[in-house]
C-alpha cells in the first residue's frame, strides 16, 4: 500500500483497493449460515484494512480513494486483471510476501499471471 500511496501521490492518481475471496476455505459448504458468516468476516477484515490504506493515503494528502470487495470468482488472476481492464486502470501494484513452500508457489503464480495478462504496468513489492 506504501507503494501505491507514494505513486498516486507523484501522479496526482486515484487509489484503488481490492480484496478479493476466489473460494471458501477446504471443508465449507457452499450453502447456510456458516458461509454467510465466513464472508461477512471477510468483509469485515477487508473494511479494516481498507481503513488502514485510506488513513495512511489521508496522511499524505491523497483522499481519492476507492475500495472494492470481490467475491464468488473464478480466479484471483482474472479477476485483477478483468477489474484493471474494465476500470481502466493504469498501473496495478501487487503485493507479495515472503511465504515458503506451497504458499510461494501459488503466490508466485498470481504474480506471474498479473504481469503476464495485465492491460498495464505492474509493480510488484515484495
Amino acid at each position: 500500500a506504501r507503494y501505491a500511496i507514494e505513486v498516486a501521490k507523484l501522479q496526482k492518481a486515484q487509489i484503488v483497493c481490492i480484496h478479493i475471496i476466489d473460494k471458501l476455505p477446504y471443508g465449507f459448504e457452499f450453502s447456510g449460515s456458516c458461509v454467510d458468516q465466513y464472508l461477512q468476516d471477510m468483509q469485515e477484515h477487508s473494511k479494516i484494512w481498507f481503513n488502514k490504506v485510506i488513513q495512511m493515503a489521508e496522511n499524505e494528502d491523497i483522499n481519492n480513494i476507492k475500495t472494492e470487495f470481490l467475491r464468488d470468482i473464478r480466479s484471483i488472476v482474472d479477476a485483477i486483471v478483468n477489474y484493471a481492464s474494465h476500470n481502466s486502470v493504469d498501473l496495478i501494484v501487487l503485493g507479495t510476501r515472503g511465504r515458503t513452500g506451497i504458499q510461494k508457489v501459488l503466490l508466485g503464480s498470481i504474480a506471474s499471471g498479473v504481469v503476464l495478462h495485465a492491460h498495464c504496468p505492474v509493480l510488484l513489492v515484495k
